[in-house]
């Protein structure tokens, strides 16, 4: 078996994999900061992997990014991909705006959410954005149509939103109040805003089929297949439970693409 590395796992990660995240959760995580290049050399990995970390990355960084992954892919080795899918939240946007449309009666909430998913993860300006305010409500009307869109994550926020203690720790309470005295300095309104919009939670770009694979052939890539949680290019995929566990799709407004590195 080859080296299979895992970038920007979070708490999804599995042994069979070298698992990278900037910082570490786990003793079976390796903390590294991608910015500053795939620690390996040229030619030694037999797979990258990366899960809705690409979108974080504006589109020049995001080109490095995979050229970084295809310099130490080894010949004939794989990369795969998991992004929000653009065109998936944008036919579904279309949809309901003509549902809408047809009859302007019948409620909005999905609409709602949906407009959310197309601009609210590259337009927030604060931790958890609108996404936060909409699960922060005391009850929501379409949480099951929210959870078929993004998954088990949201079903995860929701109920830590639920489970939050209302008193605020002593340290909490210190940050908050130095903060309202630093938002009486000139700018510092802005400098907040830009320090948070580098932080790595928002989202600088979003792909289709068309545009990922474009940038996949660009960078050298072969063989380059959308695909589906379950199936692969690469042997006993659905093992390793990284897009999909027990039958369920753990981000299903995703689009995979796996592309091949060329042989020698």
């Amino acid at each position: 078996m080859g080296k299979f590395l895992n970038l920007g796992c979070g708490n999804r990660f599995h042994p069979d994999f070298i698992n990278m995240d900037i910082v570490s959760n786990h003793p079976s995580v390796v903390a590294h900061n991608i910015l500053k290049g795939i620690p390996y050399s040229d030619d030694t990995l037999t797979l990258v992997y990366h899960s809705h970390v690409l979108e974080h990355f504006d589109k020049i960084k995001g080109e490095w990014f995979i050229r970084e992954c295809f310099r130490v892919i080894e010949p004939n080795g794989f990369i795969r991909i998991a992004v929000p899918d653009l065109e998936k939240i944008a036919r579904k946007y279309l949809a309901l705006l003509d549902k809408l449309s047809a009859d302007p009666s019948q409620p909005g909430y999905d609409y709602d959410w949906i407009l959310l998913e197309l601009y609210d993860q590259t337009m927030r300006n604060k931790r958890g954005g609108e996404m936060m305010e909409y699960f922060s409500q005391p009850t929501i009307p379409n949480e099951e149509f929210i959870y078929a869109q993004v998954g088990n994550e949201a079903r995860n926020v929701r109920n830590q939103v639920l489970n939050q203690k209302p008193n605020k720790s002593f340290k909490s309470k210190i940050r908050e109040s130095i903060d309202a005295v630093k938002s009486k300095l000139p700018g510092y309104k802005y400098y907040k805003i830009g320090k948070f919009r580098q932080e790595g939670e928002v989202h600088y770009r979003m792909y289709d089929k068309y545009s990922l694979s474009m940038l996949l052939k660009k960078v050298g890539f072969v063989n380059i297949k959308v695909t589906t949680a379950f199936e692969s290019q690469i042997s006993n995929w659905s093992s390793y439970n990284l897009d999909a566990e027990n039958g369920i799709v753990l981000k299903p407004d995703s689009l995979f693409i796996e592309g091949q590195k060329p042989g020698i």
